[in-house]
């Protein structure tokens, strides 16, 4: 394992495009391993939506990362959406809908500096993108 985790591969080639070129093969799919990951890595801050009586079908997930909040949701039918929302004090001053890359963007930016902070938070990461 590398002594610092900047010298890790898959960090220079960016947590975000990892991400974006996975959701671009299957995003329900890739939606269902990103909220595996999330749960698994941020737990207290990973809120995960299902639907359905029986079935339990995602629905959507967020996260909070310092004072942001994404949420990526599938509709059930077309593709997925994404907003972000700024959280100061615990109160929603903003949401705003984005992009699901540009959510993913910003996202993977903020996993990065968070999983330099956090050895689970980074094994998450790594087993999501096939690393480990």
């Amino acid at each position: 394992m590398p002594d610092s985790f900047e010298d890790e591969g898959w960090v220079k080639v960016g947590v975000a495009g990892a991400m974006i070129a996975d959701y671009r093969k299957d995003q329900r799919a890739f939606l269902e391993g990103l909220a595996t990951m999330l749960q698994s890595a941020l737990p207290e801050d990973t809120e995960i939506k299902r639907r359905g009586l029986f079935t339990k079908t995602l629905a959507g997930v967020s996260v909070r990362l310092g004072e942001h909040s994404y949420a990526i949701e599938d509709p059930g039918k077309g593709g997925l959406r994404a907003e972000r929302s700024k959280i100061v004090r615990g109160i929603t001053l903003k949401r705003d809908e984005i992009s699901v890359e540009e959510c993913l963007s910003e996202l993977g930016a903020a996993l990065e500096e968070h999983v330099a902070k956090s050895g689970n938070a980074r094994e998450a990461l790594r087993t999501m993108l096939g690393l480990s």
